[in-house]
């Protein structure tokens, strides 16, 4: 963890608000959240563009943080799945889900690449439509995973 375990709040509720792609997020701490709102709305509208989604689809957001991506896929989507192991940025993105009104996202604690193996050892069918991972991350590849739900050329990578 690149923070300590003890947070002051000096003022303020110790937790800070932004809007991306027309939804807004609270950003607490120890949640990552890009810093750059301008190049992330562009990315993020490209990363839906090219997934092609058309409302039948179960995107998997990898490593979601508070939920960005997820939440901006979930209105094309039919169910988002967001896997995050950082306690306070579940926390966050299931905020942002309630207050944004989404209803078709859910988010799990845990590792994502666990948990994407998981899905592919229960034989789970479906399309990934996006694949959301930061390089600060320790990543997995998951070839049974690619090679029974997924396939390049229907799930998008971006970093």
């Amino acid at each position: 963890m690149v923070l300590g375990e003890r947070e002051i709040v000096l003022y303020g509720k110790g937790f800070i608000r932004d809007t991306l792609c027309g939804k807004s997020f609270r950003i607490s701490p120890k949640s990552f959240y890009q810093v750059n709102p301008v190049q992330t709305e562009l990315l993020y509208g490209k990363a839906v563009e090219f997934a092609g989604l058309t409302g039948k689809e179960k995107v998997i957001d990898a490593y979601c943080g508070i939920g960005t991506i997820g939440l901006v896929a979930s209105g094309k989507a039919r169910e988002v799945v967001g896997v995050e192991l950082n306690k306070d940025a579940v926390r966050d993105a299931r905020i942002n889900a309630r207050e944004n009104k989404v209803v078709n996202i859910s988010f799990r604690q845990g590792d994502a690449g666990e948990f994407m193996e998981a899905m592919a050892e229960a034989g789970e069918k479906g399309r990934c439509g996006i694949y959301g991972s930061s390089p600060l991350r320790k990543q997995r590849e998951i070839p049974e995973f690619r090679n029974k739900t997924l396939s390049e050329e229907n799930c998008l990578h971006f970093l």
